[in-house]
């Protein structure tokens, strides 16, 4: 059975590219950014995360260090229990703020379904309060933070790269001419 490139788990059917085998279109567009991800010269990755690590939060323009800082939420109903982790470029403030609140929201929200609004939410509301008393080390970016950036460049990178190939082609695509009324 074929493994995914990207995630690394198996699939009947899949995508192929040059790059590999792929479970799915994010899994391929995932190994697609990779490949240009790899292309990065390190003096300009290395450059651009401490420009952002070192520089002013996104959120409340205050003073760095800014890293990526993660909430965790549940909300549960009778049966259905829905939880998600959501990442965030910020500083630690207005991190802990955000924790705060996904702690408060799962807090009331999440114990109502069962049986794994029972079981998540514990589980939950300790992730935020470790991130809160923890989190990323002020004096150097997280391996989180540096696979954020690296990433967005890579996507800068890629539409780079497609615009330049669309001026390439546009500027080489000349129209046929016109037909003559004489006749």
């Amino acid at each position: 059975m074929p493994t995914c490139s990207h995630c690394k788990s198996f699939h009947l059917f899949g995508k192929k590219d040059a790059l590999g085998s792929f479970c799915n279109d994010k899994c391929l567009r995932e190994g697609k950014l990779k490949a240009v991800a790899n292309t990065i010269p390190p003096e300009l990755l290395q450059r651009r995360i401490a420009e952002i690590h070192g520089g002013n939060c996104p959120r409340c323009s205050g003073g760095g260090p800014v890293d990526v800082h993660t909430t965790h939420e549940v909300w549960s109903a009778v049966v259905l229990t829905s939880w998600k982790s959501i990442p965030a470029l910020s500083c630690k403030s207005c991190g802990v703020k955000r924790q705060i609140g996904a702690l408060t929201f799962s807090g009331f929200l999440g114990w109502w379904g069962f049986p794994f609004g029972l079981i998540l939410t514990p589980i939950q509301v300790v992730r935020n309060l470790v991130g809160m008393l923890g989190g990323p080390r002020r004096d150097q970016p997280s391996q989180l933070l540096v696979d954020t950036v690296t990433r967005y460049l890579a996507a800068e990178f890629a539409a780079q790269q497609r615009a330049t190939a669309v001026n390439a082609g546009a500027q080489q695509y000349v129209p046929p001419p016109l037909p003559s009324n004489a006749g």
